[in-house]
């Protein structure tokens, strides 16, 4: 079919304090755009049970790590 294959990390987090996304980036913010820059994507949700992130990257790169 000529797709890529993904490697794809989804983080839940649950039975925490309710969360809400940042007012500004900041360090982590910046390490997750500055790591998938160029090769993958990052999803974050913040809602009430927890922050959801997913994070995706070509799996030929993922196997060279």
């Amino acid at each position: 079919s000529g797709e890529t294959e993904k490697f794809i990390l989804r983080w839940s987090e649950a039975g925490g304090p309710p969360v809400a996304a940042p007012t500004a980036g900041g360090f982590g913010s910046q390490l997750i755009q500055m790591g998938l820059m160029g090769t993958g994507d990052a999803t974050l949700a913040f809602n009430d049970k927890g922050l959801v992130a997913e994070f995706t990257a070509p799996l030929q790169l993922a196997r060279r790590a």
